[in-house]
């Protein structure tokens, strides 16, 4: 990671680039791609990989991840995962594992996280000192700077 202004992009970002892409309504996916440097993970790629049905759709899903970070999960992490894992149990959260890898990815590699569903991440972030980034803040917003002030991330 080379820049201040990074973001972990969720699924639900590049579903709705994806389901918007015959729209003319304007892609949040583009957007944060102009304005930061982008990062994902390999379960956020599955998970928009799987849904695909026929080979044109696996293109344009190839194809919604380009400039985007794919970031793998090392050993390292599999300790921070377990940690989340355990404290979605026992303070009884709704998350899965999925959303412990991605928690601890994002609080390893220090990334605040877009995503169109902030109450699916809210207390485990607060736990966690994960930041997010909301979807009116992209929208209304044209500078990563600001963003990222607005967000209370600098």
């Amino acid at each position: 990671m080379k820049s201040r202004f990074e973001i972990f992009l969720d699924t639900d970002i590049y579903l709705d680039h994806l389901c918007k892409s015959k729209k003319k309504e304007g892609s949040l996916l583009l957007k944060s791609l102009t304005l930061f440097n982008c990062y994902s993970s390999v379960i956020n790629a599955s998970e928009i990989f799987y849904g695909c049905t026929n080979e044109i759709q696996l293109e344009k899903a190839k194809h919604s991840f380009y400039g985007t970070g794919v970031l793998g999960i090392p050993y390292k992490y599999s300790l921070s995962i377990a940690e989340v894992s355990r404290t979605i149990n026992s303070a009884k959260l709704n998350n899965s594992l999925r959303d412990a890898v991605v928690t601890a990815i994002c609080k390893e590699t220090r990334l605040p996280v877009f995503t169109l569903n902030t109450n699916r991440y809210m207390e485990l972030f607060r736990i966690y000192g994960v930041k997010l980034i909301s979807k009116e803040l992209i929208e209304k917003n044209n500078s990563s700077e600001i963003i990222f002030k607005k967000a209370k991330i600098l």
